[in-house]
C-alpha cells in the first residue's frame, strides 16, 4: 500500500452519502444524537446508522444539552469522555426530563470489560457499545432499541413528530421562511393516546 492510499474510506464520500441519506429520510424515521467528540469516529457512527435513523451530532456535553433541549431526540449514542465533561453528565441531565426518562441512550466507549457493563447500565445508560465498533452491531442495536421499540415515548414521539409535520404543511411559505431562524418547537409527550 502505498503512503497515498489508506485503509479509511474518504470522508467526502462519506460526508455526502450520510447528506444524501438525510436528504431522502422519511419525516417520520427516528432522529439519533451521536454525542462524540471525536470528528472521525462521528462521522463513522452518522455513516453506520445512515440507512436506520436520521441523526444530528454533538461534540460536547453543553451542545448536546443544547440541541436536546430543542429537538424530540429518539435515542442518543453518547461518547463517555468529551472536553468539557462525562457522557454521563449527558444522562444524568436528560434522565430527569419528561421527553427523555424512556429515550434510549448507548454508551459508545473504549472500555469494554464485561465487569464494567454494571457501571454503565447504573450511571442510566441501556446499553453500550465498545470502541473499535463493528457497523452491523451498532445498526443492529439501534435498530433494536430505537427503531423496533414499542413503548409508549416511542409512540408519542411518533405522534409528536405527525403532528408537527402536519402543522408545518399547513402554515404558509411566508411562514415558514419567517421561522426557519428558530430551533424546531418541542411539545411535551406527558399525555399519550390510549392504545
Amino acid at each position: 500500500m502505498s503512503d497515498s492510499e489508506s485503509i479509511f474510506p474518504d470522508p467526502n464520500i462519506l460526508w455526502n452519502e450520510i447528506r444524501e441519506s438525510e436528504r431522502t429520510a422519511p419525516a417520520d424515521r427516528p432522529v439519533v444524537l451521536v454525542i462524540e467528540d471525536d470528528p472521525s469516529a462521528r462521522m463513522l457512527l452518522r455513516h453506520a446508522l445512515r440507512d436506520v435513523v436520521r441523526t444530528d451530532a454533538a461534540s460536547t456535553v453543553a451542545d448536546a444539552l443544547r440541541m436536546a433541549e430543542t429537538v424530540p431526540y429518539d435515542g442518543l449514542l453518547v461518547d463517555l469522555n468529551l472536553p468539557d465533561g462525562e457522557g454521563t453528565e449527558v444522562v444524568d441531565a436528560l434522565r430527569e426530563r419528561t421527553p427523555y426518562w424512556g429515550v434510549p441512550m448507548v454508551a459508545v466507549t473504549a472500555h469494554q470489560l464485561p465487569e464494567e457493563r454494571g457501571h454503565f447500565l447504573d450511571a442510566g445508560f441501556d446499553a453500550y457499545v465498545a470502541k473499535p465498533f463493528e457497523k452491523d452491531e451498532i445498526r443492529r442495536l439501534v435498530r433494536h432499541l430505537v427503531v423496533e421499540s414499542d413503548d409508549a415515548v416511542d409512540k408519542g414521539r411518533k405522534l409528536t413528530r405527525k403532528s408537527q409535520a402536519q402543522d408545518s404543511s399547513s402554515r404558509s411559505k411566508e411562514e415558514d421562511e419567517s421561522d426557519r431562524r428558530e430551533p424546531p418547537a418541542t411539545q411535551p409527550l406527558d399525555i399519550l393516546p390510549d392504545s
